[in-house]
């Protein structure tokens, strides 16, 4: 997959390679070791907040560059856009996708990546977490979803994860409410719930004319 999608990339001059620059479907990108967010994850004095970080940056950054520059290519449908994305995903050694488009387009989804990347890292350079650590791939994919589903209210949450001593990592699509409606501390944790509800408890404690 990934070879066949390079190639159809390099004629359709989709993905261009200059010195200097490397452009994918009009959007400059850069390779950068995988290393890169285990570390920032480990070398931080708070994990999920640098997480939740993590996955908020890489949602908005891909859906606001790529994501929507690929959805405006001509003939384009979400069908279509969500195996692209995921046949990048895999040409960028994110890992390898196996999803169901259909579930994915109704916001209601499980799907696995096979030899993630950072969780293969991680688990390499630091050793097994106690927590997923795919923050980054959760807001890649949180991404596809926004833009193929066209809704603003769909989240990603990891359920399994390579760094944790399992096979392969799992993401859970589901929107925001049910996510943090569903009596999961983790999928709390995992969207920012627990600052946001630290941050109400401090403010609560404020006395009057302090805040």
């Amino acid at each position: 997959m990934k070879t066949t999608q390079l190639i159809k990339g390099l004629l359709w001059r989709q993905i261009i390679f200059k010195e200097g620059e490397i452009t994918i479907y009009g959007h400059p990108m850069q390779l950068t070791v995988s290393a890169l967010f285990p570390y920032l994850l480990k070398n931080t004095e708070d994990f999920w907040k640098e997480s939740c970080f993590q996955y908020d940056m890489m949602k908005k950054t891909y859906v606001e560059g790529i994501y929507r520059k690929l959805m405006n290519q001509k003939d384009m449908t979400e069908d279509k856009f969500i195996k692209s994305c995921m046949n990048l995903l895999d040409l960028c050694g994110w890992g390898k996708p196996s999803f169901e488009s259909s579930e994915i387009l109704k916001g209601d989804a499980n799907l696995q990546i096979e030899d993630s990347a950072i969780a293969t890292m991680y688990k390499k350079l630091i050793g097994v977490s106690e927590h997923p650590v795919c923050s980054a791939t959760r807001g890649v994919l949180a991404g596809i979803v926004t833009v193929a589903s066209k809704r603003d209210d769909i989240e990603v949450v990891e359920t399994m994860c390579l760094a944790k001593g399992d096979q392969y990592c799992e993401f859970l699509i589901k929107p925001r409410e049910e996510l943090v409606n569903s009596g999961n501390k983790n999928f709390r944790i995992q969207l920012g719930m627990h600052l946001k509800d630290e941050s109400n408890s401090i403010t609560s404690r404020v006395p009057p004319g302090r805040g």
